[in-house]
């Protein structure tokens, strides 16, 4: 929400939040259920639609699966929870109903070395949501980070090693400059936790090092407005008759 603080009689100051980003946690059951299930899928169906550069697996997943099930109604409801919370404290985002549907879900099995670039996700709807979930983490990455943050790596190699990176900086400017605000956010992958962001916005992750995979599942889910909901019905239904 913006917020305006008067200064003089003839001087008000209105300053802007950049972004809203939810952070849940997964029952351990869960995560149990979804690395049960993740062990057998290994069919690199989702590889051709996605920008990362790995040597690993990335596979379309089936959420009406039971072992799935829980992991789906969790994500929905975190989307549900994003929407609420902007449609109640954020100037300019519609109090209207939204309709949530999952555009795609995947997973990305992430070899040591492997990364992302930068990029942003898609949905159909005008807004959409997007949401990565970890289920798998090398300890060694966590380790990496806390030596390097206490200086025992040289060079701050190690600062960013497998980490997600969102960034949402767009402006012609730069960090170091002093009027610029924060501009992006390292996040250390967690077995269990998971993020809702708006699809629009940016993040990579960082390639790393040692010797085991590091599991992530992603969802979009597509936010359409009555009106847009309306019209989308309406289009498959003529493209059916």
């Amino acid at each position: 929400m913006k917020t305006s603080n008067r200064i003089t009689d003839s001087k008000i100051i209105h300053s802007y939040p950049a972004i809203s980003i939810l952070k849940g946690v997964l029952p351990t059951d869960t995560i149990n259920n979804i690395s049960n299930y993740l062990e057998d899928v290994n069919d690199n169906s989702a590889a051709t639609s996605l920008a990362a550069n790995i040597s690993g697996d990335q596979s379309n997943l089936d959420v009406k699966h039971p072992l799935m099930k829980d992991f789906f109604e969790e994500m929905l409801q975190g989307c549900c929870t994003y929407q609420n919370f902007m449609s109640r404290n954020v100037v300019g985002v519609s109090s209207q109903h939204r309709t949530m549907i999952l555009n795609s879900c995947w997973s990305v099995k992430m070899n040591p070395n492997d990364y992302n670039p930068m990029h942003i996700h898609g949905t159909n709807s005008i807004s959409g949501l997007a949401t990565i979930c970890y289920i798998k983490v090398p300890e060694h990455i966590k380790q990496d980070v806390l030596k390097s943050r206490e200086g025992h790596v040289d060079n701050g190699k190690g600062m960013t090693d497998g980490l997600l990176q969102f960034n949402w900086h767009n402006q012609n400017t730069g960090s170091e400059d002093d009027y610029c605000p924060t501009i992006r956010d390292l996040i250390i992958p967690v077995v269990g936790d998971y993020y809702v962001f708006p699809k629009w916005l940016s993040h990579t992750v960082y390639p790393y090092r040692g010797t085991e995979q590091r599991w992530s599942v992603q969802t979009n889910f597509d936010v359409y407005t009555n009106e847009e909901l309306e019209l989308r019905n309406s289009f498959y239904n003529e493209s059916t008759s």
